[in-house]
């Protein structure tokens, strides 16, 4: 559960501020994938 609060932390943050943390994001979203592969 804590692992999915920081995406949609994440994903907050980028709204507010998408150029700041637009790498920020595309490295959570790899992270998500490799955690959902691992789970899966």
């Amino acid at each position: 559960m804590s692992d999915f609060r920081g995406v949609v932390r994440a994903r907050q943050l980028v709204i507010a501020e998408p150029q700041l943390l637009d790498k920020v994001a595309n490295r959570e979203r790899v992270s998500r994938m490799s955690a959902e592969e691992t789970v899966a």
